[in-house]
């Protein structure tokens, strides 16, 4: 089973299954406890712990290595142990092994400015905007702007001292009239990429998660993988 690929220590993603506004959130496995049932860290979102209903399906995406494999795991319940919040999930699927590149998304928020493609070839006025997630294959943005479904976006990308220009279609719009600033909630494909272009977009993914699990994290030996 695809399962026992996965290690202590390895990062993981919960994804939430019906949401678009929740997740995915970042933390890291604590054992493998069977086949079935895994122990992982419970991740923090601006300081709280995430809220999960038992018995509800989550994703789980595993990074071991260079691989990603997901599951679709049921939350079983959450426990603190020796002072850690731990998340016991039990999966459902046997697992799919994927392509890391193409589907392991970066919560973040990062300025952009972007030019809406007319049929004609010619670009609106610059735009600017707000990634909220980040892959090599799209991402999610939130702006000012209005854009119907299936628009061509020219986007300008700020990757800390790295700049990468990108075209992208929008699969999916959301109007959130709560959000005052940026009331505009778009799902973007990319374009095919030049190789270059997407191995700088991965790399920069890959450091910002790897910043992000920085910070010293206990892990309880006293269990031990079956």
């Amino acid at each position: 089973m695809l399962i026992r690929d996965v290690k202590t220590g390895d990062q993981v993603q919960i994804v939430y299954k019906n949401s678009t506004t929740q997740g995915p959130y970042l933390t890291r496995v604590e054992v493998v406890e069977s086949d079935k049932t895994i122990l992982i860290h419970a991740p923090l979102d601006k300081g709280q712990r995430i809220r999960l209903v038992e018995r509800n399906v989550y994703g789980l995406r595993f990074i071991s290595g260079e691989a990603q494999v997901n599951f679709d795991a049921k939350f079983m319940q959450r426990e603190k142990i020796e002072g850690f919040e731990m998340l016991r999930f039990f999966l459902i699927t046997d697992g799919e092994k994927v392509q890391r590149r193409n589907s392991f998304r970066f919560v973040c928020s990062i300025p952009i400015t972007f030019n809406l493609v007319e049929d004609n070839g010619e670009q609106s006025k610059r735009t600017e905007g707000l990634v909220r997630d980040l892959s090599s294959g799209g991402i999610k943005m939130i702006t000012t702007m209005n854009i119907p479904s299936g628009s061509l976006l020219r986007i300008d990308l700020f990757l800390d001292d790295d700049y990468v220009m990108v075209f992208g279609h929008v699969l999916m719009a959301k109007h959130v009239p709560e959000n005052v600033k940026y009331p505009y909630q778009y799902g973007i494909k990319f374009e095919v990429l030049p190789e270059s272009d997407e191995e700088r977009i991965v790399r920069y993914v890959y450091n910002e998660q790897r910043k992000l699990l920085k910070r010293p994290q206990k892990t309880l030996f006293k269990y031990s993988k079956k």
